[in-house]
């Protein structure tokens, strides 16, 4: 692509023919003359390509010829606009020359090529501003006595020099003119913002920066760039890890999303029409850039004396984010009564004001009544500026900010759905348990995205829990399953968001401190994570205040496509990840499944593991078969739950409490009888039956005692069935005396 751009480039720098169209000189004062009249003609309603087929409609060989080169140049170097449509784009204007000439095969070929940045939406939008200003710089160029032009040629400070120069600058394209001449020289980077965050992050590694102007950042870059390829023989982007963490928030690596509210109704009339978002500021706060927050909120404190405390701290948080959050490509809304209007921030170093940002608006106007029920939600937040980061995936989907028809960048496909893998024949013989059981639980997991496993103690359920987890959501990543254990104190604070005492320097106060639920759904939330599952597991679901510890997330457990507003933080939207599980375990011994909250059971499938049924069944005689145990365990637990009959169900014993590696030892069965089970029996019995009784009904004793006669029995009645019965003797037949 580079090779391509420079042999469309060099022809008309070196006043040679054209290299799109052989035979055509193209770089004349005439042709960009007249191009740059066309630029400025046509339906501003249409698209760029139609506005520019509309433009050139008429034009000789010469000015299309141009136009064709020019926008090669610009479009080349993109990786978010597909190859055939820069090809169509460009062999669109060819097609109306004589002979209908078409892009040569290896310029055409070179397209594919085109990796070397992502122009973004502010990019796209500027199509017709960047033409313009191309044709300025050939009639520029033209202009130039030939000493420059040789300095040009084999200085690359002298070329930036006199792109600098060109009248109404219009950095972004500059920037990849300059990238294109020299592209072992220049960065390829073309956000004028990018440009200064880069060098500030980055600039300790040679030292420091040069100054603040363009021609300083330019500077400081060409010499990052020089110690970062000649330290990495890898090195191929800042936008890359580590260099990426270090100039832009490892949490906001992709461009964010904003709501501006408007403090007076005409204002967002006067935004879209000049292309700008603003805030206002009555009190003409002292606001400079670099401000921090809490400078920002001391200006506002003196100026908005008349504000209530609560009034002014938002006043000062929407300020700072509209000075230091909000930047270049970042997506912005805007809001009537009645639509919504979306764009991009185009700032590109021109920002005029610290509270007026430069803005991209689309023609599209949203009506608020079509928007989805989650997006609704989102924009129902209070604030002058909001951050939507979270729903920008829903403001993207709404019609193109630029309003044109034209394909443009290729939109990024959405993530897969993040699913369990399927249960493994490995993972079912581990567990002892059958798969199709387990598969079951599974699919639940993948359809509903939340289960709570129920029953008596000690039939596995938090094992199996862990184990799935580990198994199909965390077997790269153990950090993508998590442990928590509710009890009676618990409480929302505990488990998602709170104040709790933190120390610093020494000092100890409050602070608001995420718990569990949040930070593993600010993980998983992320954008290189959405096709990831993470699994959150909540043990012992039922010990807890379940309405106090959930508190407004029961409506997200419920409706995961929509957002709520925080109890801590109500300007901000919250959601529950689509990639997150939640598997709660219940024992059903300490509270029956009757008595858990309406609200859970609604939300949560229910999946039952008893030791009557399966999966759970047959575990302990897998694991005696497996292990060979010679002992009577099996037939002990099976006669206890037997003789529990369906007055025990919630207490029925599971096949965990036996199957421990030390039970082989003598007495080791009857430890864990008299002091693990028999003790549940008691406090399940506590007012109906003495100790004593539950020991001498339950004990290990009586239960060998009953299963011995039992066996007595059958065997009576196996040997009756089998023995051939004694003749009856007819009444006629006398008896022998055989005395």
């Amino acid at each position: 692509m580079e090779s391509a751009a420079w042999e469309v480039l060099v022809a008309g720098l070196t006043g040679q023919t054209s290299a799109v169209v052989k035979g055509v000189r193209s770089w004349t004062v005439s042709n960009a003359q007249d191009l740059a009249a066309r630029l400025i003609t046509g339906n501003s309603g249409l698209g760029f390509s139609d506005r520019l087929t509309q433009q050139l409609d008429g034009a000789a060989d010469g000015v299309r010829c141009l136009a064709a080169e020019l926008l090669y140049v610009r479009d080349a170097p993109l990786h978010d606009v597909r190859p055939i449509t820069k090809a169509n784009r460009i062999n669109g204007i060819l097609a109306e020359m004589s002979g209908a000439p078409t892009l040569p095969e290896e310029l055409l070929s070179a397209l594919d090529d085109g990796r070397a940045f992502a122009g973004g939406q502010g990019y796209h939008t500027r199509a017709p501003e960047h033409l313009q200003w191309l044709c300025r710089f050939v009639l520029h160029w033209l202009e130039q006595p030939s000493d420059v032009v040789d300095d040009v040629l084999r200085d690359p400070f002298a070329l930036r020099n006199l792109t600098a120069s060109v009248p109404q600058d219009s950095p972004s394209i500059r920037y990849v003119l300059e990238y294109l001449a020299w592209p072992g020289f220049y960065p390829s980077v073309v956000s004028a913002a990018h440009r200064r965050k880069i060098r500030n992050g980055l600039i300790s590694d040679v030292g420091e920066p040069s100054g603040d102007g363009d021609a300083e950042v330019t500077r400081d870059l060409v010499a990052l760039l020089i110690n970062h390829r000649r330290k990495n023989k890898n090195f191929r982007s800042w936008y890359d890890p580590p260099y990426v963490n270090r100039w832009r928030p490892k949490s906001h690596t992709g461009p964010r999303a904003w709501l501006v509210r408007a403090d007076h109704p005409d204002d967002v009339a006067g935004w879209l029409r000049d292309g700008t978002v603003a805030l206002r500021d009555e009190a003409g706060l002292a606001l400079v850039p670099g401000l921090g927050p809490a400078e920002i909120t001391g200006l506002v404190a003196d100026g908005y004396s008349h504000y209530p405390p609560s009034q002014r701290q938002e006043l000062a948080t929407a300020m700072h984010s509209f000075m230091d959050a909000m930047t270049d490509d970042d997506l912005v809304v805007a809001l009537t009564d009645e639509h919504l209007s979306a764009g991009v921030i185009d700032d590109d170093g021109e920002q005029g004001s610290v509270l007026a940002r430069r803005v991209a608006w689309g023609k599209a106007r949203t009506p608020l009544s079509e928007l989805s029920p989650k997006l609704s939600a989102a924009l129902e937040q209070e604030g002058h500026v909001v951050d939507l980061t979270g729903v920008i995936d829903l403001l993207r989907s709404l019609p193109d900010p630029d309003g044109t028809p034209d394909p443009g960048p290729t939109p990024p496909s959405p993530p897969p759905r993040a699913m369990l893998q399927a249960v493994s024949a490995a993972l079912a013989h581990e567990l002892f348990m059958p798969v199709a059981p387990l598969q079951e639980m599974v699919e639940l997991l993948n359809r509903r995205r939340q289960l709570v496993v129920y029953g008596p103690p000690g039939t596995g359920k938090t094992f199996v829990a862990k184990k799935l987890a580990e198994r199909l959501a965390g077997s790269q990543d153990p950090s993508r399953v998590r442990l928590v254990q509710f009890h009676p104190s618990y409480a929302y604070e505990d488990f998602f968001e709170g104040f709790r005492p933190v120390e610093n320097d020494g000092v100890a106060h409050f602070a608001l401190q995420p718990g569990p639920l949040k930070l593993m759904a600010a993980e998983a939330a992320k954008a290189e994570n959405q096709d990831k599952p993470y699994v959150l597991i909540i043990d012992e679901l039922n010990r807890a205040n379940l309405a106090k510890v959930f508190g407004e997330l029961y409506f997200l457990l419920e409706y995961r496509e929509e957002t709520v507003r925080l109890q801590y933080r109500p300007t901000e939207p919250f959601s529950l990840p689509d990639n997150m599980f939640i598997i709660g375990t219940m024992n059903t011994a300490d509270r029956s499944i009757a008595l858990v909250d309406a609200a859970i059971r609604r939300r949560f499938p229910f999946y039952e593991m008893h030791p009557q049924r399966e999966p759970v069944k047959g575990v302990l005689a897998a694991y005696a078969s497996r292990t060979a145990v010679a002992d009577d365990r099996v037939a002990l637990l099976e006669e206890l739950n037997a003789a529990m009959g369906q007055r025990g169900h919630d207490l029925h014993i599971g096949p965990s409490y036996l199957m421990r590696d030390w039970l082989t030892e003598p007495g080791a069965l009857d430890l864990v009888w008299r002091y693990d089970i028999l003790p549940l029996l008691h406090e399940h019995f506590y007012g109906s039956k003495t100790p004593e009784a539950v020991d001498q009904e339950f004990g290990l004793a009586s239960l060998r005692k009953r299963i011995m006669g039992r066996q007595t029995v059958a065997a009576a009645q196996i040997a009756d069935s089998v023995l051939p019965a004694e003749p009856d003797a007819p009444e006629d037949t006398q008896v022998p005396d055989v005395r």
